[in-house]
């Protein structure tokens, strides 16, 4: 009875558009419908011994350099995960053009979402642990976000390039108009300077938002390096010391002088600079803002800590998340893009950092980055 029944089931999935395969608590392949083979580009058993895990998840790439499997919570049984979902490239695959009479060899990806769900069906008499494993193919989801991706980082550069001229026209006048001017002159040079206040507001968002959109699209990469920290916190300071005075922000630097992390300094420097910049925008005024760092063997930490407004508790933990500060910011909860936070958390994933922010409504915030510690030197 118990075959007949598994025998019913998996004659169900042979007519489901999604892939589907049925494998053991260790990833050997029990059944693979059709759908499946045609999206794995495979006929029967995947042909490494049979396992999914090795066959699928080995190389379906979710993030740069890292696949679904390294990261797979059931492949640890001390977890009590029962399902997970992938959306990655799996591949490669080879493909074939004709062109100009020549044929070409190149290599192909398949987007791909993989549902994984630990359960059991009847199986051999006896109700053994199995994972069933849902495959989707995610290539017109995926075509249809790199577009609009595409598309809103070509509105954002065309706008870029006027942008600048207007910027660098503005910054003439500027010049030209002495502030020392009397009169109607007067008038004309507070506009300029209010102007090019604005101009460089715009281009600094517009740089923002393609810097994430790289981030998102993978095509950011990270040199890192050994980098003492001190004097990085220093010249981020010394860019936002005008704002601090003009909101009578008291600034603490206790980062000690020689600490080290591994970092890319131009990604860190300006994950700095926005988290600089925020605490001194959202502080009260005569508030305090405090820099420090300690490091052990888990690695670094540096901490800015202020006596600003703080951070409702219901938006505390998706402010790194600018779909949900885009919400809030409409609510009228959250003031400012919400895009600063999401770099900074997607730059420092890209060095291998993260992170983490504490708040009190009405009195302080403090976000703590994490940086692997400096590497040792040989000898």
């Amino acid at each position: 009875m118990a075959e007949i029944a598994t025998r019913s089931i998996y004659s169900l999935f042979d007519h489901v558009n999604d892939g589907i395969c049925i494998a053991d608590a260790g990833g050997k392949v029990l059944y693979l419908n059709e759908a499946a083979r045609r999206l794995l580009e495979t006929s029967g058993q995947p042909k490494t011994a049979g396992n999914i895990c090795e066959f699928l998840c080995d190389k379906l790439e979710v993030q740069a350099g890292r696949h679904a499997a390294a990261g797979c919570p059931l492949r640890d049984p001390a977890r009590e995960t029962k399902a997970v979902t992938f959306l990655g490239r799996h591949g490669p695959h080879a493909a074939f053009n004709w062109n100009a009479d020549r044929l070409n060899r190149a290599e192909r990806w398949k987007d791909i979402r993989v549902r994984c769900l630990k359960t059991s069906l009847p199986a051999d008499g006896s109700d053994q642990e199995l994972h069933l494993v849902v495959m989707e193919n995610a290539a017109p989801e995926m075509d249809l976000k790199r577009h609009r991706a595409d598309w809103r980082n070509m509105i954002a550069h065309d706008l870029r390039a006027p942008l600048t001229s207007i910027f660098a026209a503005l910054r003439l006048l500027e010049e030209i108009h002495p502030r020392q001017a009397k009169g109607p002159q007067e008038q004309d040079t507070q506009l300029v300077e209010m102007s090019v206040k604005a101009c460089r507001r715009m281009m600094e968002l517009l740089d923002l938002y393609l810097d994430v959109a790289r981030l998102d699209a993978d095509a950011m990469r990270a040199k890192l390096e050994d980098l003492e920290l001190r004097p990085l916190v220093v010249e981020a300071l010394d860019e936002q010391r005008a704002l601090a005075a003009a909101n009578g922000i008291a600034i603490s630097n206790d980062v000690p002088p020689g600490l080290k992390a591994r970092v890319d300094s131009e990604l860190l420097g300006r994950v700095v600079g926005n988290l600089v910049n925020n605490a001194i925008k959202y502080n009260v005024q005569g508030g305090a803002l405090t820099i420090a760092a300690s490091s052990d063997d888990s690695g670094v930490r540096l901490s800015f800590k202020d006596t600003g407004r703080g951070i409702d508790p219901k938006d505390l933990p998706f402010i790194f998340d600018r779909y949900y500060q885009a919400e809030a910011r409409r609510a009228g909860r959250i003031q400012g893009n919400g895009l600063g936070l999401t770099f900074c958390k997607e730059a420092l994933e890209l060095m291998d950092g993260s992170i983490a922010a504490e708040s009190e409504k009405g009195k302080r915030t403090e976000f703590v980055v994490a940086l692997r510690g400096a590497e040792a030197k040989p000898g």
